[in-house]
């Protein structure tokens, strides 16, 4: 009986082991897709300068400023699920080493 104890106890140390590397491994991706996201819509907010520094407000399709404004939302979204995760290793008592600055503004 205190043998399937100690392993009952070992199962929960494996699951939660399991757990928080997939919290770290979530965070991780999550974290390198809200770089990928900033840069995407960097870039997007460029060409939408220049095209109305070459054309004026005329040159921007409607599409781009469409663009823009879904992207906007996706990097808030990505955020949003970023500092969740962030807060779900905080309340685990894992610590993750931010490269990143998470904020609210865009």
């Amino acid at each position: 009986l205190h043998c399937s104890m100690a392993v009952g106890t070992d199962s929960k140390e494996i699951s939660a082991n399991k757990l928080k590397d997939i919290l770290s491994i979530q965070l991780e991706v999550t974290e390198r897709l809200l770089e990928a996201e900033e840069h995407r819509l960097k870039l997007l907010k460029t060409e939408i300068e220049v095209a109305r520094h070459k054309g004026g407000d005329a040159a921007v399709k409607p599409s781009k400023d469409k663009e823009l404004e879904m992207q906007e939302n996706t990097l808030l979204r990505i955020r949003s699920q970023y500092q969740r995760l962030s807060q779900e290793m905080l309340t685990m008592g894992l610590k993750h080493r931010k490269r990143i600055k998470v904020s609210r503004s865009l």
